[in-house]
């Protein structure tokens, strides 16, 4: 279990970030539903949070896949085992508790087992979510890449804009 930091902008790119005059493409998150109220607790992902890699459709499997610059056709990236969902909810209970602002940039590396064995720190708001984070995907069970067919290693950009 190894964390690095590393200072790097230009890697962004591996997380599919578009240019504006591209598609716009829908946005899901996590509602609070504890109060009543419309409010998200978390928003923006382009891929669905309740659903498992094998539920989504081929359009957002797609839009999955652009996060990821050289994917073989029929490759596919790891995802986690239960979906984005309880991620989001870990996060959404780690920013009432720790009201950070900013943006956190990671990349797991991912084996073939689906295990995180090295986080890439990019960017992040302050040292106790960045522990935080890295301690929830280290937890995290991944279906494992697939590349030819069969299971393999590969990265898993992780991004998520903390909001007060």
């Amino acid at each position: 279990m190894k964390v690095r930091h590393i200072v790097a902008t230009a890697a962004l790119g591996l997380l599919g970030l578009h240019a504006a005059a591209q598609e716009v493409k829908p946005t899901f998150g996590l509602r609070d539903h504890t109060t009543g109220s419309p409010r998200y607790l978390t928003a923006g992902s382009l891929i669905p949070i309740n659903k498992r890699y094998s539920e989504l459709s081929d359009s957002e499997r797609e839009t999955l896949h652009e996060m990821w610059e050289n994917i073989a056709p029929g490759d596919e990236p790891p995802f986690p085992l239960y979906g984005l969902r309880p991620l989001h909810a870990t996060l959404a209970s780690a920013q009432q508790k720790l009201a950070v602002d900013g943006s956190l940039v990671l990349i797991a590396d991912v084996d073939a087992s689906g295990q995180v064995g090295e986080i890439k720190v990019l960017r992040s708001p302050n040292s106790e979510m960045t522990n935080f984070v890295a301690t929830m995907l280290f937890e995290t069970k991944f279906k494992p890449a697939s590349c030819a067919g069969k299971p393999c290693a590969m990265q898993y950009p992780f991004a998520f804009n903390f909001v007060r």
